[in-house]
């Protein structure tokens, strides 16, 4: 990798900061406009098909993570195994995905009504059940796996 001999350290941590605030925003945007375009209401109405939806995105990204455990890190230098488990069972992200159903609102797809409501209610309500629940088992997990750090 170049950057490490390209910059001096004082300038890598300013444009990972810079361009981690510039992720941060962007994030924040697209979530604030999936509430102002998708009302809380209409996700409880799609509750089932939200949980069902989030199981098996989870099992799957535990399945992704466990199965390509061995290609990871090849050699001698392995990951321990309870860092693959919190790989596995941290949040999926939401904003491409977010993104994409706010697309579906703003523009003409020929999609009946109550299908474009079915997936971009599952799309939030997913993004939102896997930032919320995803984060807190990670935070269980790594406090009961790791010990707590007292700062």
């Amino acid at each position: 990798w170049v950057a490490p001999r390209a910059m001096d350290p004082e300038v890598r941590v300013s444009v990972t900061t810079f361009w981690s605030v510039v992720v941060y925003v962007a994030n924040s945007l697209i979530f604030l406009s999936m509430g102002l375009l998708f009302g809380l209401s209409r996700l409880l109405s799609y509750a089932g098909l939200i949980a069902l939806v989030a199981v098996v995105m989870t099992l799957g990204r535990a399945i992704f993570v466990y199965l390509h455990r061995p290609l990871s890190s090849p050699g001698t230098s392995r990951l321990p195994d309870s860092w693959y488990n919190v790989i596995a069972i941290s949040g999926i992200r939401g904003a491409i995905p977010a993104v994409l159903a706010i697309s579906l609102l703003t523009t003409p797809t020929g999609l009946p009504a109550p299908i474009l409501d079915a997936i971009v209610a599952t799309v939030f309500g997913v993004a939102f059940v896997s930032i919320i629940a995803g984060n807190l088992v990670a935070v269980w997990y790594v406090r009961r796996r790791f010990g707590r750090s007292e700062s």
